[in-house]
């Protein structure tokens, strides 16, 4: 990967470019100068992942934000209806 740094007339860098062409122009803007840097990217690992999920349907939070079930929910109660019921 290569990747440009561009520093202002007295050395300070104060940008890093993806093209070259947008560190020249802002190199000649601030009348600094612009360097290259390539990164090499040799080595590679692999890396395996083993099962890395919750169990969520133990999982219990309460609204303290603590775990272990201080939170309760509980059902709304519906109020007792005397209609009768629709028949068609």
């Amino acid at each position: 990967m290569i990747y440009y740094t561009v520093y202002d007339k007295k050395g300070n860098k104060f940008a890093d470019c993806g093209g070259e062409n947008d560190a020249k122009w802002l190199a000649e803007l601030r009348k600094g100068t612009y360097k290259t840097n390539r990164l090499e990217w040799n080595r590679t690992i692999d890396v395996e992942t083993s099962k890395l999920e919750l169990p969520t349907k133990d999982i219990i939070v309460n609204m303290d934000g603590g775990v272990g079930g201080s939170w309760n929910v509980e059902s709304p109660q519906l109020n007792e209806n005397k209609q009768q019921p629709f028949e068609v």
